[in-house]
């Protein structure tokens, strides 16, 4: 397949806007997405369990929670994790 060279003539403020609206494009793609959070109220209403059932599952390790502005916040990406790899149960005894 033959490659030919085509040659236009455009003014240097279009081809600025042009290359800008590129690294736009290509950085959205590769942007990373912003993390969401849970309180813990929200983790003990999604799982059906009380405050202090979520205070243990982090003291056991199930889940992390991050200290943002005073406040004890979960990853809502890890939560969902967890949930799915069955670390975290709405019971005392889960099955695996």
């Amino acid at each position: 397949m033959e490659q030919s060279t085509i040659l236009v003539q455009i003014s240097p403020e279009r081809l600025q806007n042009m290359i800008c609206k590129a690294i736009s494009e290509a950085l959205e793609v590769v942007k990373p997405r912003e993390k969401k959070y849970l309180s813990r109220k929200q983790v003990a209403e999604k799982f059906s369990v009380s405050l202090p059932t979520v205070h243990l599952w982090v003291n056991e390790g199930k889940l992390k929670a991050y200290k943002i502005g005073g406040r004890t916040l979960f990853e809502a990406e890890q939560v969902e994790q967890a949930a799915v790899a069955k670390q975290v149960y709405r019971y005392k005894h889960g099955r695996a």
